[in-house]
C-alpha cells in the first residue's frame, strides 16, 4: 500500500487547460496519469474502463456539465473541480467534491488539492486494519477517541449519520457516537447496506425512515431535510425500492 498511487484523469473541453492539469499530474509523485478527456461523456467512458480514483473536472462543458457528471458517476471516484466560475463552489461542496480550483490553476494550489485527495485515497496503516476488520458481516468499525482504537457498531442499529466539519455523529437506536470520519466515505461504505444521502449533512438508513413529508423524512424522533441536490436521487431510490 505504501507504493499505491492515485489514478487520475483530466477533463476539460479546452485542450490547453486539460494539458496543463495533465502536466501537473505527471510531475506529482503520488499521482498516476490515466488519460484526458475533452467532454464529460468521454470521461464517463474512461472511468468505466479504467480504475480511476480521482477526476480533475471542468464544469462548463457541452452535452453533460461537470455537475451533472458528478451526479451520474456517484461514488465511483473522487472529483476536484477546475473552473473559471466561482458561482458553483457551494453546489460543488454539497456534492462532496475534494476541492474547487479556480483557473488559471497554479501548481502550488494544485498540490494543496492533491494533499486533500491523498488524505482520502491513500489510507494509513491503521485504516487498513480497520478496513479488513470492518468486513465482519453486519458491522462497521468507527474510529475511537484514542489513537488506533475502534468501535464496532451493528449496521442495523444505525438510524442516520450526521456530518459536521471534521467529524460525524452516528445516531443509533441506543446512543450517539462522535467519530472522526468523512460522511462521503461512510456513504461509500454503507450504500450497499441500504443507506442513502439526502443532504450534504445527512446519510440515512432507508429502512428506518418511518415517514416522508414533502422534502423531509422522519428517522427515529428526528425530521431531516432532503436537500434539492439529492431529491431526484432520493425519489429514484424510492421508485427502485418499490419495484422490489
Amino acid at each position: 500500500m505504501k507504493n499505491k498511487k492515485i489514478t487520475c484523469i483530466a477533463v476539460d473541453d479546452e485542450g490547453y487547460a486539460a494539458d496543463i492539469i495533465a502536466g501537473f499530474i505527471q510531475k506529482t509523485p503520488s499521482l498516476e496519469f490515466a488519460g484526458k478527456a475533452n467532454s464529460a461523456m468521454e470521461a464517463l467512458h474512461l472511468v468505466q474502463q479504467r480504475n480511476v480514483d480521482l477526476v480533475f473536472l471542468d464544469i462548463h462543458m457541452p452535452d453533460l456539465t461537470g455537475i451533472q457528471f458528478i451526479k451520474v458517476v456517484g461514488q465511483r471516484c473522487r472529483v476536484i473541480l477546475t473552473t473559471a466560475y466561482p458561482d458553483y463552489a457551494l453546489e460543488g461542496y454539497e456534492l462532496d467534491v475534494v476541492d474547487y480550483l479556480m483557473k488559471p490553476v497554479a501548481f502550488e494550489r494544485f498540490l494543496r488539492a492533491v494533499q486533500k485527495a491523498e488524505a482520502l485515497l491513500l489510507p494509513k496503516s491503521t485504516d487498513i486494519v480497520a478496513e479488513e476488520a470492518s468486513r465482519v458481516e453486519g458491522t462497521i468499525l468507527l474510529k475511537g477517541d484514542r489513537k488506533n482504537s475502534f468501535i464496532s457498531v451493528a449496521i442495523n442499529d444505525i438510524l442516520f449519520i450526521e456530518g459536521l466539519r471534521n467529524y460525524v455523529i452516528v445516531h443509533t437506536m441506543a446512543k450517539q457516537i462522535v467519530t472522526y470520519h468523512r460522511l462521503g466515505d461512510l456513504e461509500n461504505e454503507l450504500s450497499a447496506s441500504g443507506f442513502i444521502r439526502i443532504h450534504k449533512s445527512y446519510l440515512v438508513c432507508f429502512r428506518n425512515i418511518s415517514r416522508i413529508e414533502g422534502n423531509s423524512v422522519k428517522v427515529g424522533t428526528r425530521y431531516l431535510p432532503v436537500s434539492q441536490s439529492y431529491r431526484n436521487a432520493f425519489r429514484q431510490y424510492i421508485h427502485t425500492f418499490q419495484q422490489h
